[in-house]
């Protein structure tokens, strides 16, 4: 049995789930594809892509508002207006509005989009961002749009001035003009100066003469309601804001009605439904769709280990899970069947750690219930909330006498994907975790930070990062590869949903420096794309084992069927590095997929007893209750230690004497490495810094070492800090 890294299964409380994000595509590239097809689209046409936008939203998270963010101003004016539009609705509310102001105003851009723009100002915008619109409204030399923007005044801010303006309008002797300022007078309900004008438009057969008769018949019903009922205009009004909500209720209920209907008219599934309904023995286990959903989740899961059916509520988990922060007490909590909840990692700026809660706290009740009793998604779905909310917690810790009350206001969390440290020797180290949006701009900052410190070579380790974005992973080998230099190339079944398109390294800041790539089985999707275009020019020497062989891309589709509240999720290409190999494991029956790496190291092995000894002694909580001893007594010989302790046991304060006390069938070394990953979450702990590129006992970080040092023309014995494993 081999000495792999510890997994474990845990839900985070404002973290990520990275596993998720390795199977999205490029958020980037799909908003492309949408916005091409949008930009072909007739301005009234336009607006049925919204849904599409939302539904990449629901598949990337942040990373495709930011894509639609940054992309506003390369697009044409009306996908402009549309994006604008879509991120109002998804929540980037000032930056929607802020940039539907810029179109208003911009007098380059066409009268029809513009008004789109002030239609949809008309909804979503502030009292405040209306007034400032107010400012700038001179600028506006276009009479229709400034009549729009007029209407829009009065209706938001209760202008006297913008009214005045528009019924001048009304005697203008252009006669599109007048139409205009009637029609917009009507809107807020003044006809007593545009009645004249309103009937003569009525007559149109034209959309303009069908709003007018639309306006006037309003206006007739509401005076007879008036004259039989004595409503008042704002009575009025209400009524019929809940008028058109019931019809809209009316209309969704009839679109539920449509999709739920009885069988499913295949005849295989539904004798099967019926037999199972009428014999099988547990009754609680035969509801029509649960069983349907069941058939679906094995449909779709048998085409690959990549694509999958969400249900309702694993479609909810899911999207939460790809968004790029959340709201929680800022912890990594993990759970076992019938014990307490455990803060596994606590986020050094989240309210948990700023409370005082450590790694290792037992979170004994939430809100006054026993996390015993709970599951660890329940206990999850009670620590978050709405930020600025308060979450009440119990928690023990084993030097405490008894639990302690702790009252948490809950935060916006933001997670990190790439940490950095300078290893003796001149060698920075760069951990990439995950390939997700903000994870280039973290990585220039790292790059930046270590070349200024005298970084002389880069260690880049992608072990375990199961990939992510596809735009990311450009931009990562694009820092050590030529502007130009083909990365990879991506082709599907299907050339409208994934038309084959090349991806080449892009102009950035470029670092020359020696660079080796550690990569193990848990690399895959965007770590491949990115060690196997750097293996293929030579650039860098990879290290480590070869990859877990995931070259597939997965398209997510929102399922009608079910009102767009459950997702599929689809294979729908491939991916090729430069040398026009796919790396996916499914395509090849030898090890011939993933990347393999030009230094070959393995994790050494651990006899079956060993294993058996590992698990008694983390049962029996020996390392822990080890620091809780000595830790405040010997703290900064172990924040020493935590940089180095040259795998000698003997550095550990009153080592011996606690070896002794346990009784261990493993070497001192052996129980040594167990007991310092204890010492640098401990450490971590106290410092409020992960201590990453711990090189101690790593085999494959200290082959990289050795290899960046080759190509600055050293050996570990030229550094003191590597001698202890230079033989």
């Amino acid at each position: 049995m081999r000495l792999l890294t510890a997994v474990f299964v845990c839900v985070s409380v404002g973290f990520f789930v990275s596993e998720v994000l390795s199977d999205e595509a490029a958020a980037r590239e799909k908003l492309k594809k949408i916005l091409q097809k949008a930009s072909k689209a007739s301005l009234e046409k336009i607006w049925r892509y919204e849904e599409d936008l939302k539904r990449l939203e629901e598949e990337e998270g942040d990373d495709a508002v930011n894509a639609m963010t940054q992309m506003r101003d390369s697009v044409p004016a009306k996908v402009r207006v549309l994006l604008d539009k879509t991120l109002i609705v998804l929540g980037m509310y000032h930056s929607g509005i802020k940039d539907l102001c810029r179109v208003v105003l911009d007098e380059k851009v066409k009268r029809d989009v513009r008004l789109a723009a002030v239609t949809l100002l008309m909804r979503h915008a502030s009292k405040r961002q209306t007034r400032k619109l107010r400012e700038k409204s001179d600028k506006v030399k276009d009479v229709i749009v400034r009549i729009h923007l007029l209407r829009l005044f009065f209706h938001k801010l209760k202008d006297t001035d913008a009214l005045r303006e528009l019924r001048k309008y009304v005697t203008s002797g252009d006669a599109d003009v007048q139409a205009e300022a009637a029609i917009a007078l009507a809107l807020e309900d003044e006809f007593e100066t545009t009645k004249e004008i309103l009937e003569r438009l009525k007559d149109e057969p034209t959309a303009r003469g069908a709003l007018v008769r639309s306006l006037l018949a309003q206006n007739m019903l509401m005076r007879e309601l008036a004259r039989y009922e004595g409503l008042k205009r704002d009575a009025l009004l209400k009524a019929r804001e809940a008028e058109i909500d019931r019809l809209r209720r009316q209309v969704e209920e009839l679109k539920r009605k449509l999709v739920e209907k009885e069988g499913t008219k295949i005849r295989l599934l539904d004798e099967l439904l019926w037999r199972i309904k009428q014999v099988y023995v547990d009754e609680k286990k035969t509801d029509q769709e649960k069983l349907i959903e069941a058939a679906a989740k094995g449909m779709v899961s048998s085409l690959d280990p990549h694509s999958a059916y969400f249900d309702e509520s694993e479609t909810k988990l899911m999207n939460e899970a790809t968004q790029q922060q959340y709201s929680g007490i800022g912890a990594v909590v993990t759970k076992k069947p019938g014990d307490y909840l455990t803060i596994q990692t606590p986020f050094y700026d989240g309210p948990a750690y700023r409370a005082g809660l450590r790694s290792g706290d037992k979170i004994i009740e939430v809100e006054g219930k026993d996390t015993r009793d709970l599951t660890i998604n329940e206990c999850v779905k009670l620590l978050k909330g709405k930020e600025g909310t308060k979450v009440r917690v119990k928690v023990w810790r084993r030097t405490w006498p008894r639990e302690k009350e702790f009252v948490l206001v809950r935060s916006v969390i933001r997670t990190k994907s790439v940490y950095y440290r300078l290893l003796p020797g001149g060698i920075g180290y760069i951990l990439l975790t995950a390939f997700n949006k903000p994870t280039t701009g973290e990585l220039d900052k790292a790059l930046q930070a270590l070349t200024a410190d005298g970084a002389k070579a880069f260690i880049l380790d992608l072990r375990n990062n199961p990939g992510g974005l596809l735009k990311t992973a450009i931009e990562v080998a694009s820092r050590f590869l030529p502007t130009g230099a083909l990365i990879v190339t991506s082709k599907g079944r299907n050339p409208q949903v994934a038309p084959e398109e090349k991806y080449c390294a892009i102009a950035c800041k470029k670092y020359n420096q020696p660079l080796v790539v550690l990569i193990n089985g848990g690399s895959a999707s965007a770590s491949e794309i990115v060690s196997g275009a750097l293996k293929h020019y030579k650039r860098a020497v990879l290290v480590g084992e070869r990859t877990y062989g995931k070259g597939s891309v997965q398209q997510m589709y929102r399922v009608f069927a079910t009102g767009g509240r459950t997702l599929v999720k689809l294979t729908v290409a491939h991916y090729y590095l430069p040398d026009g190999r796919c790396v996916d494991r499914m395509l090849y029956k030898k090890k011939e997929w993933g990347v393999a790496p030009d230094v070959e190291v393995k994790l050494p092995e651990w006899p079956l007893e060993w294993w058996n000894e590992r698990e008694r002694l983390l049962e029996a909580d020996v390392f822990a209750k080890y620091f809780d001893a000595r830790f405040n007594k010997y703290k900064d010989t172990f924040i020493k230690l935590a940089e180095s302790d040259e795998a000698d046991w003997h550095k550990y304060p009153e080592f011996e004497q606690w070896y002794e006390s346990l009784k261990a069938k493993m070497p001192k070394d052996l129980v040594r490495r167990l007991l310092r990953i204890e010492l640098l979450r401990r450490v971590s702990d106290a410092t409020a810094h992960r201590i990453v590129g711990d090189y101690v006992d790593d085999v494959q970080l200290r082959r990289a070492i050795i290899e960046a040092l080759k190509k600055l023309g050293k050996s570990p014995s030229d550094v003191p800090a590597y001698r202890f494993f230079s033989k």
